[in-house]
């Protein structure tokens, strides 16, 4: 399991799109069983909580966080183009050219994880979270094993808590 969400996780650049064709989180389609809910065993920062939610995930002590208006950059220290965008919005969507998607469960939630043009890594995650969707992606280089773990681990982290509201 670890394998493949490592294989998912590492490219993360959204790829300019050569036709007008888009895909979006579609909550119609099939999903997982994410009866199952495992807590990440890295340590994890709030870095979105709403009324209805929290969200957390694992920041590497490698890389900083900036919160922007409409979303939050998590980029690499050495290498600051090096950096995922996180989205918390209604209607997350991408270029379906050369995109490959696979639905599974991370911490008990349902997420669609994409990949570009046979990507060895994952270049975006999307979580539905009621009617938004919480989108990971990466953009950069991401190149060498050390930078597409602390992807995974990122991704691998995440946690959605509903604040019962």
């Amino acid at each position: 399991m670890m394998k493949r969400i490592l294989m998912i996780i590492s490219a993360v650049c959204m790829i300019a799109c050569s036709s007008a064709e888009t895909v979006q989180n579609n909550p119609e389609t099939e999903t997982p069983d994410v009866t199952a809910s495992a807590e990440p065993a890295l340590e994890t920062e709030t870095i979105i909580e709403t009324e209805t939610e929290r969200i957390s995930l694992y920041i590497p002590d490698e890389f900083d966080i900036r919160k922007d208006e409409n979303f939050i950059r998590i980029y690499c220290r050495r290498d600051p183009e090096t950096e995922m965008i996180i989205y918390f919005q209604k209607g997350f969507g991408v270029c379906g050219t050369g995109l490959k998607e696979e639905k599974t469960a991370i911490n008990g939630r349902a997420v669609t994880i994409g990949t570009y043009d046979d990507n060895k890594y994952w270049n975006f995650a999307v979580f539905k979270v009621g009617e938004k969707d919480f989108a990971l992606t990466r953009s950069g280089a991401w190149e060498g094993d050390e930078l597409n773990e602390f992807a995974d681990q990122m991704l691998s982290s995440v946690v959605i808590e509903s604040l019962g509201v």
